[in-house]
């Protein structure tokens, strides 16, 4: 953490902050930003698939930013019916298990 967001941090948690509008008026339209790390292999496997994307799609570049919200919406699809048979699960087996990795593979040599 940055010098600077250490204060800024220490600043925000020193005051003291307004209670939430209780108004069902109040949509925010401001986007909540959202960091995650990664393990190194994983980052790797995902800037890969964004690469690839990028050359399916004709894109000069896909973001991880762009791949991580495609999935939210997926999994968050309003209409069970549209979503993506089989991920809920998947993402819900993941989350019980703690395994965000990928099974190993099995290298072959080249002879």
């Amino acid at each position: 953490m940055t010098d600077r967001r250490r204060r800024d941090k220490k600043k925000f948690a020193d005051e003291e902050i307004a209670p939430a509008p209780q108004s069902a008026e109040t949509i925010r339209t401001t986007p909540i930003r959202v960091t995650v790390d990664l393990a190194p292999p994983l980052h790797k496997a995902l800037k890969r698939w964004c690469n690839g994307a990028a050359l399916d799609l004709d894109l000069t570049d896909v973001a991880l930013a762009q791949a991580a919200r495609a999935l939210v919406v997926e999994l968050t699809e309003p209409d069970p019916t549209k979503r993506l048979p089989g991920l809920d699960e998947r993402v819900r087996e993941r989350l019980s298990s703690g395994d965000y990795t990928h099974a190993p593979t099995e290298v072959q040599s080249v002879q």
